[in-house]
This record gives C-alpha cells, sequence and structure tokens, in this order.
C-alpha cells in the first residue's frame, strides 16, 4: 500500500489537507476534470483531493505495469516516484514549509524529497526499460515544478478595494454545507416562509464542491501597505448575468474568526483575476465562499466554505 497527496496548481499541498500528513509521493489533485456528464450541466464536473491524486498516481502505475508486467509491485512504485517531478523547497516557502511528513523505514521523513507523478515521464521510463526505442518514445513533457502562479505579482499601485454587500436588505438562503454570516442563515429559519427556494443549480446537486471558491489564489501577508494581498485567480462556478457574485474571505488569526471581507467580482464565465487586499494582518489561516445575490428575487445563494492559503511572515 502506498500514500499519496494531492497539490494544488503552484505544487503546493492542498490548503484542506491535514498537516503531519504529506507522503513522499503526490499528484495533482485540485479542481480535476472528471470526465462525467450530468443532466442540466454544461460542463464535466471537477473534484478536489487526494481521491484524485490517487487516480493519477494509480494511471501512472497502471502504464508501468502495462510495459513491465512482470515487475515487482513495489519496483512499480519505485519506477513511478523516480520519473515523477522532483518538488524542491521541501520544509521551505515553495511547499509551505512542508516535506515528507508520513514515511515508512526512514528515520527523517523530511529529508526524503516530495516528487509529483507524472505520467509522461512513467510512460517514458517504462518504455526505456523494456527497451523500446524510436518511434515508440511518447511525445510528451512533464510541467516544471512551482511552474504556476509561484509568487505575487509585482505591485506598483495599492491593489483595488472592493466594498461589501453589507447593508442590502435580503433574504438570504444559505445552502446546506455553507458558512453561517452576516448575510445567511439555515435554510429552516430563514424567512418569511413564501420566500423563493434556491434551485436546483450546480454545484449543489452533488455532494462536494467541484471547484473550489479560491483553487489558486493566496494571501501574502504583510503587503507594502500593511495589509494582506489576496492574489491569483478565481473562478464562479455560477455565471448568470442575474445574479451578482462576491468572494467572502473570512480571515483567521489562532482559529478564531475574523470580521468577513466581500470582494465583487464580475459574473462571467472563465479565470477572474485577483488583486484586492485584506484588511487584517498577522493571519494564521483563512478560508473563501461565493455568495451570489439576486435583487429581482431578493435571494443570495452561499457556496461551500473550503480553506485558501496563507504565506505567513
Amino acid at each position: 500500500m502506498y500514500g499519496v497527496g494531492a497539490t494544488d496548481a503552484t505544487d503546493r499541498p492542498l490548503a484542506i489537507s491535514r498537516r503531519a500528513s504529506l507522503p513522499r509521493l503526490v499528484a495533482y489533485g485540485m479542481d480535476v476534470d472528471s470526465g462525467l456528464s450530468f443532466a442540466g450541466s454544461d460542463a464535466p464536473p471537477t473534484f478536489t483531493g487526494t481521491s484524485l491524486a490517487t487516480a493519477i498516481a494509480s494511471a501512472a502505475a497502471m502504464v508501468v505495469w502495462g510495459q513491465l508486467a512482470d515487475s515487482d509491485p513495489h519496483d512499480v512504485m519505485a519506477m513511478v516516484y523516480d520519473s515523477g517531478v522532483d518538488l524542491p523547497g521541501r520544509l521551505g516557502p515553495q511547499m509551505d514549509g512542508r516535506g515528507t511528513e508520513v514515511c515508512l523505514g526512514s528515520a527523517s521523513c523530511a529529508q526524503l524529497p516530495v516528487h509529483r507523478v507524472s505520467v509522461c515521464g512513467a510512460v517514458t521510463a517504462a518504455l526505456a526499460a523494456a527497451g523500446a526505442t524510436g518511434s515508440s518514445s511518447p511525445a510528451c513533457t512533464s510541467v516544471a515544478a512551482h511552474s504556476a502562479i509561484d509568487a505575487p505579482p509585482i505591485v506598483l499601485l495599492p491593489p483595488t478595494r472592493r466594498p461589501p454587500l453589507g447593508g442590502v436588505p435580503v433574504v438570504a438562503v444559505a445552502v446546506p454545507g455553507a458558512a453561517a454570516s452576516a448575510r445567511s442563515c439555515p435554510a429552516a429559519s430563514c424567512g418569511p416562509p413564501s420566500a423563493p427556494a434556491a434551485p436546483p443549480i450546480e454545484p449543489w446537486t452533488r455532494p462536494q464542491p467541484e471547484r473550489p471558491p479560491c483553487s489558486t489564489c493566496r494571501l501574502t501577508q504583510p503587503n507594502p501597505y500593511g495589509n494582506s494581498y489576496l492574489w491569483g485567480t478565481t473562478e464562479s462556478t455560477f455565471t448568470s448575468t442575474r445574479w451578482s457574485p462576491q468572494l467572502v474571505v473570512t480571515p483567521r488569526i489562532d482559529g478564531v474568526a475574523q470580521p468577513d471581507q466581500a470582494i465583487n467580482l464580475p459574473n462571467q464565465p472563465g479565470a477572474l483575476v485577483l488583486d484586492d487586499w485584506i484588511a487584517t494582518t498577522s493571519l494564521n489561516s483563512a478560508s473563501a465562499r461565493f455568495e451570489w445575490y439576486n435583487p429581482g428575487i431578493n435571494l443570495v445563494l452561499v457556496s461551500q466554505s473550503t480553506a485558501i492559503n496563507v504565506d505567513t511572515p
């Protein structure tokens, strides 16, 4: 049995992963296209977590075993690991201060390099071991380590701060799993009874959020203006011009939630670039959720809240 961890687009451990749980073998596990289809869905749903990372690692093991059928299972996994992409900076900022945390038969797990599974690398290594040459080699390359959104942009001007939604009189309906706030409440206690119910729309028709509210965004603190800088990208899962989206960030200091801070966003498909500040410093953690407001029916939809990465000073 082999453990597989999950990383985000920057090759850092997922913000939702537990401490002391990172093995030496990881695979991409953020916002993975499932390839499934559902009635009424415009695109295949995506999922996040170690289950997706494990599927990728299993695929790499399968292609190795397919070429080297007589190999010992441990030799197969050794090739998957050795052909993976080395993620440098373990115990440093590139890995959020985390190296290998779970291992077997080693006095110091942290000294074992963390490798991201590369199916391309596994195929290439397996074909070479099988003696294949020439046209048999796959035309593929592995994505370099920490190559996506690995550092905040250079800020020449103060980032734009958008006002929160506060003060708008709405009847709020919280979708199951959503975090409560001043603008949301449990569905059973929202009133009046005749208020419109939340329509059965994505992403709440399935048991987990397919696209976390902030899959690649980060809070870097402090920024040159004495605040925490929110940067990266996000993407609304519900793009309808009748709904006005906000990204609501809940900063936490030593586990204690600080006041929510909302950022108005355009409701459009595709990645939305973040360039904002959060008026709280000395954060230990933070979470984010989407809230959509429809003035026509006086309703607020609330997504599930998920952790986001925080660069501590």
